[in-house]
Order: structure tokens, then C-alpha cells, then sequence
């Protein structure tokens, strides 16, 4: 192979890798956000039916609600959930949750930070971005 081919394939190489990092990073940047999202409502859910307040129960709840999502997604952040002492599980027919005092404060901290950041975005954030992509769109 002859040096120039070399040189190509190694920056074509490199571009893919760019660009599967690129998609990565934000294929992470949402399953953060939406994780973070899920686990409030969650939250929200057991505090508001704790007759249903077990796994399938709330994978049905979220559902009902138009929140599509994976079975397995509910447990991994329940476990973690519990883990962190949002909540409590006691073992019967169903494992049942239960929102402890620190969720129940971590649900108004939550809720208090998404309002804020959803202000930004919404009033900083956004125009910020509207007003540069006019300015360029002008330039060209």
C-alpha cells in the first residue's frame, strides 16, 4: 500500500471514530438526562400509590402515562434507587416500594431543579441559540 492510501484509511479510521464518539456522547448525554427524569417520576409514583408501588405496577403506571420504556430499565433504577435511600422495598406477594424521608425531600430538591433548568433552557438556553443562528443565517 502506498503511503498516501496509508494516510487515508488512517484518517477515515479516525473520522469513524470520531463520529461514533460523537454519537455516543449523546446517546449518554439522553439516557442521563432521561435516567434522571424517569427517577423522579418514580418517585412521584410511589409517593402517590403506594397500592401499586411495586415493579410492575409502575412500569404499568408509566406506560398508562405515554413514558415508553424497558422492563428492565424500571428495575436497574429501582435497585439503584434503593441504594442510594430514595426508597425501601419490603418483600411480600410483590416487592413493595416505599418513598423514604430523604425521597421525600430529594422529590422537592428534584422538582426545584428541573423547574429551574427547564427555565434556563427555555429562556436562556434557547434564545441564546435562536438569536446566533439568526446572526449566521444573515452572514450567509
Amino acid at each position: 500500500m502506498r503511503p498516501e492510501q496509508n494516510q487515508a484509511n488512517s484518517r477515515e479510521k479516525s473520522l469513524s471514530n470520531e463520529a461514533r464518539s460523537k454519537i455516543q456522547f449523546l446517546s449518554d448525554y439522553q439516557s442521563d438526562l432521561r435516567r434522571v427524569i424517569l427517577k423522579l417520576m418514580i418517585l412521584c409514583l410511589i409517593r402517590l400509590e403506594t397500592e401499586h408501588a411495586h415493579a410492575y405496577g409502575l412500569i404499568r403506571l408509566l406506560r398508562e402515562t405515554g413514558v415508553d420504556l424497558q422492563a428492565g430499565t424500571v428495575y436497574a433504577l429501582l435497585k439503584r434507587m434503593e441504594k442510594d435511600g430514595l426508597i425501601v422495598s419490603v418483600l411480600g406477594e410483590y416487592k413493595i416500594y416505599t418513598i423514604t424521608d430523604y425521597g421525600e425531600h430529594m422529590i422537592d430538591e428534584m422538582v426545584s431543579a428541573y423547574t429551574e433548568y427547564h427555565k434556563l433552557g427555555n429562556e436562556t438556553i434557547l434564545k441564546w441559540y435562536a438569536e446566533i443562528k439568526a446572526q449566521r443565517e444573515k452572514k450567509v
